[in-house]
């Protein structure tokens, strides 16, 4: 995908607009590489699901609620790409 340019600014469907990173820690700061909450984008453009971080990132972290969110997101989002057949 993109080297760590946001691909959207609200120009795929789907897609609020991005607040990248915000040095919140919501369960602590996990490691020292740990930057904090991030925002993400889930939308569709050209039959594909992008996930938009609003800038690079190297990993994340999740807890069992918000995989499970976010799973459910990109589920719904597939569902709307699915091929007809």
């Amino acid at each position: 995908m993109s080297a760590g340019k946001s691909i959207a600014g609200g120009a795929i469907a789907g897609l609020g607009r991005s607040e990248g990173m915000n040095d919140k820690y919501p369960r602590g700061k996990l490691n020292a590489d740990d930057e904090g909450e991030l925002q993400m984008r889930i939308g569709i453009q050209d039959k594909t699901i992008i996930l938009d971080f609003g800038k690079q990132v190297v990993w994340i972290g999740l807890d069992y609620y918000t995989a499970m969110a976010m799973a459910d997101k990109i589920t719904k989002a597939a569902e709307k790409i699915k091929p007809k057949g």
